[in-house]
């Protein structure tokens, strides 16, 4: 799982958590350890899982139905104006069609009520991805901390929390690794086996 955001150029751009996205305007953020990086608009910020090539603000189908727009928080969401949202893993025979992924459509995923600000994890803790302050050496700082981390330490986090332990997307739990597989479920799982199922 990573991050995808929108250009100044209006271009989509993949964003990793070690490259460390932070905010340089009110409305621009930039990933601070690679150098040129473009000028990303920080509304347009949202999750997305490389695996599964879907991002926040495409849209669920399920038996040929369209059945809401996509968003992450605690797991895939389906919203739909009017209807209560609901986890995308309850529906049988899914399909998911882009969406415009573009600034409107990301700000407006954003806006969703019950979607949870985007966070990292570090030392079992989350920390919201806007605290990430500066790069240097390998070590990103965060408003929260006082010490530089090592940005290898960092995952993005799943919002669960399981055994007083933030999860982050990569964490080593259960005897497998946290990810989201193909049913849009957030899973630990090894050797392509699923160990455990958190929605």
């Amino acid at each position: 799982m990573r991050l995808m955001g929108l250009s100044t150029q209006k271009k989509t751009v993949i964003i990793n958590i070690r490259d460390c996205p932070a905010r340089v305007t009110e409305r621009l953020s930039t990933m601070l350890a690679i150098p040129g990086s473009p000028l990303i608009f920080t509304d347009s910020i949202v999750y997305y899982d490389e695996a599964n090539d879907i991002a926040e603000g495409d849209i669920l189908y399920s038996h040929g139905d369209c059945i809401g727009i996509l968003y992450f928080s605690r797991g895939w969401k389906v919203h739909k104006d009017g209807q209560p949202d609901k986890d995308a893993s309850v529906f049988p025979h899914i399909s998911v069609v882009r969406g415009s992924r573009d600034l409107t459509a990301f700000s407006e995923v954003r806006a969703i009520e019950d979607r949870r600000a985007i966070c990292v994890c570090y030392n079992n803790e989350e920390c919201y991805l806007e605290q990430m302050y500066v790069y240097r050496n390998g070590k990103i700082g965060l408003t929260a901390k006082a010490n530089l981390i090592y940005a290898d330490e960092l995952r993005l986090s799943t919002g669960y929390v399981y055994n007083k332990r933030a999860l982050g997307f990569g964490s080593f739990v259960e005897s497998g690794f946290v990810e989201v597989n193909s049913r849009l479920e957030l899973v630990t799982s090894a050797n392509g086996e699923v160990i455990k199922v958190f929605n």
